[in-house]
């Protein structure tokens, strides 16, 4: 009878060093998914400072660029207000959007496309556009990670137990 105990103690010992040790491996891969989101985030809101000058070295120049800036600014807006990834995701791709559209469509204004200030913007803003797709490949990578991770055996059992689910992609038009 003694040998019996022994040994669901220790079958009861293995399994919950394996829980334990897949509970802090997820944890970790969870950690870097919110990581890289506050990067993507870091990134969004450097971008959201060029928002006002770009939009103010338009209406310097003013024409007809100056009926693009209503979407810009409101996505822009729309952006900053958004409390949860779905919204700011769904917020950022209008932006994105607005902001490519925006200046496209300047490069063909001589005016605007040869004034210095704007330049400096426009630069400024490819930049930022190239950060935020590098910040935003790393997050989807360790989005990927995490997701794989919490539905393969034996992590599952314990991404069941403690309620973590998978977590969304972040997709950002390209151009």
């Amino acid at each position: 009878m003694f040998q019996v105990v022994v040994v669901v103690c220790i079958i009861a010992a293995i399994i919950l060093l394996m829980l334990l040790s897949t509970y802090n491996g997820i944890t970790h891969l969870r950690q870097e998914v919110r990581s890289a989101w506050g990067q993507v985030d870091e990134q969004f809101k450097q971008r959201y400072e060029l928002v006002p000058a770009l939009v103010m070295a338009v209406k310097a120049i003013g024409g007809e660029m100056v009926s693009k800036l209503p979407p810009v600014s409101e996505a822009k807006n729309q952006a900053a207000v958004a409390f949860n990834p779905a919204q700011l995701a769904k917020a950022e791709i209008a932006l994105t959007i607005a902001i490519r559209e925006l200046l496209a469509a300047a490069a063909t204004d001589a005016a605007l496309s040869s004034d210095p200030g704007f330049e400096a913007i426009r630069q400024k803003l490819i930049a930022s556009e190239k950060r935020i797709e590098q910040a935003r490949k790393r997050y989807n990578d360790r989005v990927e990670h995490f997701n794989e991770s919490i539905i393969a055996f034996p992590t599952v059992i314990t991404a069941k137990m403690v309620g973590l689910r998978s977590q969304p992609e972040l997709q950002l038009p390209t151009d």
